[in-house]
């Protein structure tokens, strides 16, 4: 989820004068000009980079730093009945999908885009 916004929403006073300026034709003062951001330096530019921050977080805040003190966990979400497992899997090395010599196995094309 995005982090929560400081202050919360605009209050109704603000949101009617945009409302009223947006009604009036929205004139942009002059002296204000926005400039557009490149796609580098937007978000998801270093996806690697950027998964890598993340994982060094979640390392960061583990309590769990060995497989043996790995438990299960569940865990209901909020505002729902809906109830949820995970469990600890033994680390080594693993291959995603079915192995290569399965019958009938399609070959993996990557994500598709569409």
């Amino acid at each position: 989820m995005p982090p929560k916004k400081k202050g919360g929403p605009l209050p109704k006073e603000k949101t009617d004068l945009l409302l009223s300026w947006i009604e009036q034709g929205a004139v942009w003062p002059e002296n204000i000009i926005l400039l557009p951001r490149k796609a580098e330096e937007g978000p998801g530019a270093n996806e690697s980079l950027t998964v890598a921050e993340i994982h060094k977080m979640i390392l960061a805040k583990l309590e769990a730093k060995t497989e043996s003190e790995m438990k299960p966990y569940t865990n209901t979400i909020s505002g729902t009945q809906i109830t949820y497992a995970m469990l600890p899997i033994p680390s080594g090395e693993y291959t995603m999908g079915s192995p290569a010599n399965e019958p009938g196995r399609q070959p993996d094309e990557g994500p598709q885009h569409k």
